[in-house]
């Protein structure tokens, strides 16, 4: 049994195509924005009390900043950041804390 020949398949020549070419961009000059932290919300608004502030007054502030830094207005959050930012402020010093009265040293 005799074989078929194959047929010819023209190959063409791919048509020139110009590669793409962007900008280079240094990595040293492209600095990623940080987002605030509500811990760092609070300890913002800890760091306004001129003398003493309620906690509530605090937590007001601290949902301030936050909105003015592109966080959401968020009472809960603020709230469970509150504690432990206080208990470490406390333990360097830099704050007393009353019942639910805060005051700076």
């Amino acid at each position: 049994m005799a074989r078929k020949p194959k047929a010819e398949v023209q190959k063409q020549a791919p048509e020139a195509v110009e590669p793409v070419v962007e900008p280079a961009i240094e990595q040293a000059s492209v600095k990623k924005q940080k987002r605030i932290t509500r811990v760092e919300t609070v300890a913002l608004a800890i760091k306004e009390i001129d003398g003493e502030a309620t906690v509530e007054r605090i937590l007001e502030a601290a949902d301030k900043i936050a909105a003015g830094n592109g966080l959401s207005v968020n009472r809960r959050e603020s709230k469970f950041y509150l504690n432990p930012t206080l208990q470490a402020l406390t333990v360097f010093g830099l704050i007393q804390v009353y019942g639910d009265v805060v005051k700076r040293v």
